[in-house]
């Protein structure tokens, strides 16, 4: 009898162990990189007034901590890497909470219409999406994303874990020589990034960019009869980065679609690289060639609250 209560206890113990263990890997795992800015969405006002979507650089641009003192609802919806698809499904999924006459920017980058449409969704978005905007939903992955989202993604919390350690070691090596460099670190950022961009972006399939084309045409569309006013941003990107892109494969992967776009819809587009040509000259503004500092940031967001207030879009 003994014997049996000490094996019952002993199982007891493991499965307590094995959930505590599980719990601690889905606080660390739902806490890194991977799901940043995910728990934003559990405070998402009621009403929202001012709002953005986009991929990684509407996420570091747009910030309305200003706004919100004066009791203004607003909110950033854009994430790492995101797709126009995505922010179409965002949309949609929360659309009920989006004022009729919001303003509502749309982020763009140079090869928004080159993503692929049809790839599955990213786990993190079973938890802020509904399933229809889901790429190749599946109870099983809802509940891995929604329950267990460490479950074989071990790998991934320890890359991003130890990424994350590198990177402080790397601040702090280079911490006293950061302001000297910082011009020719973003010269030599920007090149890189061109070849990453052309070999891995630039892939001018034209079925994903008719498809992204005619689903951004659909959505500006939707927005505008609602009362919404849309409006698209191309971000900042350092001068060497802006000024890089060009000939017949830009023109076919972006400037073309968006071109069409703006006819189509008349919607408003601003072209922060050729508007504010001062900043893009700025190397504080920048922490890499296409994403912005925290200094960017603040500068981005006085720029972009002078062009609401000089359209009457914001009081």
């Amino acid at each position: 009898m003994k014997s049996n209560i000490k094996f019952v206890l002993k199982i007891f113990l493991t499965l307590c162990v094995a959930i505590a263990i599980l719990s601690v890997g889905n606080h660390l795992f739902s806490s890194s990189s991977t799901y940043h800015g995910i728990s934003a969405y559990k405070n998402m006002p009621d009403k929202i007034e001012l709002a953005n979507f986009g991929p990684s650089y509407g996420m570091s641009c747009f910030e309305y901590s200003d706004y919100q003192k004066d009791g203004i609802g607003c909110f950033n919806f854009a994430l790492s890497g995101q797709e126009l698809h995505h922010d179409y499904g965002l949309y949609q999924t929360y659309k009920d909470k989006i004022s009729d006459d919001a303003t509502v920017a749309i982020a763009l980058s140079y090869f928004c219409f080159t993503n692929n449409t049809t790839e599955d969704s990213a786990s993190r978005y079973y938890r802020i999406l509904d399933p229809e905007y889901i790429n190749g939903f599946s109870a099983e992955n809802w509940f891995y994303a929604n329950c267990m989202p460490v479950y074989g993604q071990g790998g991934a919390l320890t890359r991003n874990m130890l990424l994350s350690k590198i990177s402080v070691i790397k601040t702090d090596e280079n911490a006293e020589n950061a302001e000297l460099s910082l011009k020719e670190k973003l010269s030599s950022d920007s090149k890189d990034r061109l070849i990453k961009v052309e070999n891995q972006y630039f892939l001018p399939n034209q079925e994903y960019i008719e498809e992204n084309e005619k689903l951004l045409i659909k959505w500006i569309k939707e927005m505008q009869e609602k009362g919404c006013t849309p409006i698209l941003v191309l971000t900042p990107y350092y001068t060497d980065y802006a000024n890089i892109f060009n000939g017949e494969l830009f023109d076919k992967c972006f400037t073309e679609p968006l071109n069409r776009v703006l006819e189509e819809t008349g919607v408003r587009y601003v072209d922060f690289n050729k508007e504010y040509e001062y900043y893009t000259q700025t190397p504080e503004f920048f922490s890499n060639c296409d994403h912005v500092s925290k200094a960017g940031r603040i500068e981005f967001m006085k720029l972009y609250s002078e062009y609401l207030k000089e359209n009457n879009l914001i009081n």
